[in-house]
């Protein structure tokens, strides 16, 4: 990979461990005072790491007659459920219809006084 022009090739470089970070820490961090640049990034690679792991879904597996989506991406898996969620109360709906049509007709067999 060429550096060619960028800052970092025109600057005096110094190691990140000798370079003091000055802004507040976020709550999350679990660094304390005179934190350097090396610390912070350590940390965040750290965290990103973690968040990485959870979010890793390519070991999920469905039951039985259930296709996870093919890309196991948060985002893909959300959309999934929200979608079955949908298509599910579409068919609750339809259920209660087919009952309500259903209850109607043995009420009107009631009524017709059939043997």
């Amino acid at each position: 990979m060429a550096c060619g022009d960028k800052i970092k090739k025109r600057c005096v470089v110094t190691p990140s461990s000798c370079v003091q970070y000055e802004l507040e820490l976020p709550e999350f961090s679990e660094l304390t005072d005179c934190v350097t640049i090396e610390e912070t990034t350590e940390e965040l690679y750290k965290f990103v790491g973690e968040i990485k792991n959870l979010l890793d879904f390519t070991d999920l597996e469905g039951c039985e007659g259930l296709t996870l989506p093919t890309t196991k991406t948060a985002l893909n898996l959300f959309q999934y459920l929200i979608d079955r969620d949908c298509a599910q109360k579409e068919l609750i709906a339809t259920m209660q219809t087919t009952i309500a049509t259903m209850q109607e007709q043995i009420t009107d067999l009631e009524n017709s006084n059939c043997p």
